[in-house]
């Protein structure tokens, strides 16, 4: 093992460069046919730290952008870790790019501690020499796994806590990881490995040590597992599995009855099994669907799982906080739930990132939702998506193959028609699950990122009903947040409003204003409220104290020690009388008829 190696799991990040090429990519035009290129079958977008996009750059991608360095690739398979990603061509043969350290790219025999890039697809020579014929690749954070057409499995990266089944450390060229028995697939995560046997055993090794094993390798202990070891579970119960799909601290598999297992980490309900605890003994995982027949595929993101049964439907569960359930919500999930936006549409293909998801439909359009920092849902942003989207910028092309993996995603187009004769736009997905989770958005909320607070200040633009308010009291109001966050004291002509039941009523509105998200229709019943009741108190009562005595309307304000400079500030929302002729006839302002009808239309904004 090397003592140098230190692994992390995928941690969240944005660079600077990528979030100023967002307002680049949206600014392009909306033809369909700007990213195809002719001869270039492959498409990818999403993080790109580490060149691991094979685009010849080094810049993250937040629409499909062709990769050139696979002209006129006939490819079979993609698969993408933390940092490299890897190819699989029809004639066997793996192409990488990405980071090479821990040496990833299967370079050379001498082991890379620093990283170099490498930002085009490059085949590994290793397989190309020894003329081994590659029919399936996995590719985890810090090591990578390839299984040749003699059933034999060859792992290079990273070997802590043993997830290439060696004990010697090496993590040079490829080496075979030796099971007696012909392996007929695999599948790795963070740290840990599975292999699939003909006769439907399952292997597992590796694990992650006691910070990061949770039981993945279901093996019935904690412990890393340092060599391929049969899962007992199922041989005992003379169960053969079919299918298996690791994510990243948790596995899925699925026996020739049709029936799944998960183990390992589930705090988030990732292994799908009902609970949101860590299991390393295999638990069923019941769907609670009576329209459900069969699933025919699995795929496993960082901590949240798909399913894709024969009729279409997608399920999910585990982790939902960026939207990668695309229930509409950031819930949580423990057992797989129907995708109901989805519903009217024939899915037929899944893929998962970390914290992505992405499906086909049989029409060949491709949708995602989760996590978009990176670009990886191809929608030239990098905010979250909570329901399926779809992506536009594929719309006129035939995809025929979706994969995801990491913050990374990938289309292959139908090399013979590439292009549809002209763009459909496909029907409207169905209503989501749920509605998001309630939460108080406040633009003083100090919780809250700078997006967050932009994208709530635009939706309240957009609505009308909040600048049509503030605009009436500062007539050059920036739409930045730290300008308004000074003009906060929006309400300084209320403040010379003392009565007690408005101030209740303001403060039940900007209690509701939080809410901006689904409560725009009660925040505007609340306004007329406020207008209604300042006008209805403004004519019946003599609200207007002394000037000298104004206060603040907010509690921890100091008073404002400067009539002066008030006065010159309330200049243009007060009457038209001086202040001075209205201090020396106070009793006399609400019987000038004139003088109340001014009143009420500077109330009417208030």
């Amino acid at each position: 093992m090397m003592e140098n190696e230190k692994e992390e799991p995928i941690q969240s990040y944005i660079n600077e460069k990528d979030i100023n090429l967002v307002d680049d990519l949206c600014s392009e035009s909306s033809s369909q046919s700007k990213i195809y290129t002719k001869d270039i079958n492959i498409y990818a977008w999403g993080k790109n730290k580490y060149g691991e996009l094979g685009i010849n750059n080094a810049r993250a991608a937040f629409i499909p952008s062709p990769v050139k360095s696979l002209k006129l690739s006939v490819i079979n398979q993609v698969a993408s870790g933390g940092r490299n990603s890897m190819i699989l061509t029809s004639d066997g043969q793996i192409l990488v790019c990405g980071s090479n350290i821990f040496n990833l790219l299967a370079s050379n025999s001498k082991i890379q501690n620093n990283e170099v890039y490498q930002k085009v697809f490059k085949t590994i020579k290793f397989f190309e020499e020894n003329e081994e014929k590659i029919k399936e690749i996995a590719v985890a954070e810090f090591h990578s796994l390839a299984l040749n057409e003699n059933g034999e499995i060859y792992g290079w990266g990273g070997n802590l806590y043993n997830k290439l089944g060696q004990t010697n450390g090496l993590c040079g060229l490829p080496s075979k990881i030796f099971i007696k028995r012909k392996i007929v697939s695999i599948a790795c995560g963070d740290y840990h490995s599975c292999a699939l046997s003909e006769n439907g055993v399952l292997y597992t090794w590796g694990g992650g040590g006691e910070s990061y094993n949770k039981g993945q390798c279901g093996q019935g202990s904690k412990k890393d597992v340092e060599s391929p070891k049969k899962v007992e579970f199922f041989t005992k119960k003379g169960l053969h599995v079919v299918k298996v799909a690791c994510g990243g601290y948790h596995t899925i598999v699925m026996d020739e009855k049709n029936e799944l297992y998960g183990f390992g980490k589930g705090v988030f309900g990732q292994c799908g099994y009902g609970q949101n605890e860590d299991t390393d003994i295999p638990k069923k995982i019941n769907f609670n669907d009576k329209n459900l027949n069969k699933i025919i595929d699995i795929k496993c993101g960082g901590e949240h799982s798909l399913f894709l049964s024969d009729n279409g439907k997608v399920y999910s569960c585990g982790h939902g906080y960026f939207g990668q359930l695309g229930l509409g919500n950031n819930k949580n999930v423990k057992s797989p739930i129907l995708v109901n936006s989805l519903s009217n549409k024939n899915i037929i293909e899944i893929a998962a990132g970390w914290s992505h998801s992405l499906t086909l439909t049989d029409s060949g359009f491709v949708y995602s939702a989760g996590c978009g920092k990176f670009g990886e849902l191809g929608l030239g942003e990098n905010t979250n998506r909570y329901n399926y989207t779809w992506i536009r910028k594929l719309g006129t092309m035939n995809i025929k193959h979706i994969f995801a993996g990491g913050h990374h995603s990938w289309c292959i187009i139908d090399d013979k028609y590439p292009l549809k004769e002209k763009l459909i736009e496909p029907e409207p997905l169905e209503k989501p699950n749920y509605r998001m989770n309630k939460r108080k958005h406040s633009v003083s909320d100090k919780d809250m990122s700078f997006n967050e607070q932009n994208n709530i200040r635009n939706k309240s633009s957009d609505s009308g009903y909040f600048n049509k308010n503030i605009n009436r009291f500062n007539n050059n109001l920036a739409n930045s947040f730290d300008d308004f966050k000074k003009r906060g004291n929006y309400q300084n002509n209320i403040n010379l409003i003392q009565n007690n039941e408005i101030r209740k009523i303001l403060d039940d509105y900007n209690e509701k204003r939080n809410n901006t998200d689904n409560n725009i229709d009660t925040i505007i019943d609340y306004i007329d409220t406020i207008n209604s009741q300042n006008s209805k108190n403004i004519r019946t009562h003599n609200l207007i104290k002394n000037e000298n005595k104004i206060s603040s309307f907010d509690k921890d304000k100091n008073r404002i020690d400067n009539y002066n400079s008030i006065s010159k500030e309330q200049n243009n929302y007060m009457p038209n009388n001086s202040l001075e002729d209205e201090n020396n006839d106070k009793d006399n302002l609400l019987d000038n008829s004139n003088q109340i009808e001014n009143i009420n239309n500077d109330n009417e904004y208030n």
